[in-house]
């Protein structure tokens, strides 16, 4: 058989078949695009998510989205950590959302080592929303998305504050960023709760939110 037959064949049968190059941001039209391909591949493995937040290619314009509504129902599909979790919306958009006003152990951050308490927070909050029906509720006093492009919002599930249930279970510290936020008494009240109890971070890693774990 000829070298040009044997090749025809080998096309055929599938062995010259160029394999399907890894995608990377260039690949999509938008933002929303590369985040619905991330979503359809977990554990990124073209890499569009190179900082581990939850958002595909923010280069391609992730902040200009337009701010949200007040307060709009989700339904948690996902808790990527402490402090951070994925939404579907009732339009059945998606969204990744940073609870405003608390700060949590680092697990996901590049070149950051898991942290003392990480895996035992976002535990924790997982046990709070996963999979539960919740209300995305905005504070005017701060930015509607961080410079990820994550949304920022409390997480009502029901009459309860996720982010103050953290901060009471000793998982999460309250987080200051420019402006006071408009819940800040009542977390501060938490916390103080929570360190009295010695819970969480406070009893298993001295009340160090960001100590190697």
């Amino acid at each position: 058989m000829s070298s040009r037959w044997l090749l025809v064949v080998l096309a055929v049968a599938g062995c010259g078949t160029t394999p399907v190059a890894d995608r990377d941001c260039g690949d999509f039209g938008d933002q929303a695009a590369a985040q619905q391909w991330l979503d359809a591949h977990p554990g990124d493995p073209d890499e569009l998510d190179s900082d581990g937040n939850g958002q595909a290619c923010e280069s391609l314009g992730t902040a200009a989205i337009a701010a949200p509504a007040d307060s709009r129902p989700a339904r948690v599909i996902a808790v990527v950590d402490g402090d951070t979790i994925k939404v579907r919306l009732a339009d059945g958009g998606r969204e990744t959302v940073r609870l405003v006003g608390i700060d949590t152990p680092e697990s996901r951050r590049p070149n950051t080592p898991v942290e003392c308490g990480a895996k035992q927070a976002g535990a924790a909050l997982n046990g709070l929303v996963a999979r539960r029906d919740v209300t995305l509720v905005r504070d005017p006093t701060q930015d509607a998305r961080d410079r990820y492009g994550r949304t920022l919002a409390y997480v009502d599930v029901g009459s309860r504050d996720a982010g103050e249930e953290m901060v009471r279970g000793g998982w999460a510290t309250p987080y200051v960023y420019e402006e006071p936020f408009e819940r800040l008494r009542s977390y501060r009240a938490a916390e103080s709760d929570a360190k009295r109890r010695g819970a969480g971070v406070h009893g298993a890693c001295a009340s160090d939110f960001h100590r190697r774990g």
